[in-house]
């Protein structure tokens, strides 16, 4: 008994070549886009570096003073980042409400340092120093009079 004759298998060879040149390209195209993502990030590495509230010693520096400026010199620091005029409007806002808080805590400190200055106990030199003064304003208020 002979076997029928069987139609020719199709040639796999050139199914594998096109799968190869597609992982071929993908990689290429892969590497290429891993080696962009380095190389900005390469370029890019300062930019956050000029940023004031991420530096520690600034941090403790500005905690020095009575009025906490950090709010604002933040809202000023990334206002200068913004590219867009919806950016640059929404920057313009935080700074005037960074300015706003930190002119409200200058006065609540001030008010502070008058309620202190009221309920003070002065010694030594300071009494004298203060009958001084009040004398003097007691001459000023004389010569307004």
């Amino acid at each position: 008994m002979t076997l029928p004759p069987t139609a020719p298998l199709p040639n796999n060879e050139h199914r594998l070549r096109v799968i190869d040149k597609a992982r071929l390209v993908s990689l290429i195209v892969l590497s290429a886009l891993l080696v962009a993502c380095l190389a900005f990030s390469w370029v890019t590495r300062g930019n956050m570096s000029s940023l004031p509230f991420l530096h520690r010693d600034r941090a403790n520096a500005a905690s020095k003073s009575i009025v906490d400026l950090r709010p604002w010199q933040t809202a000023q620091t990334l206002a200068a980042m913004a590219v867009t005029a919806e950016e640059t409007e929404f920057g313009l806002d935080a700074e005037r409400l960074a300015d706003h808080e930190v002119d409200q805590a200058f006065a609540t400190a001030l008010r502070q340092a008058n309620l202190n200055a009221e309920h003070r106990n002065l010694s030594g030199g300071a009494i004298e120093l203060s009958q001084r003064v009040n004398a003097i304003q007691q001459v000023v208020a004389q010569y307004k009079a």
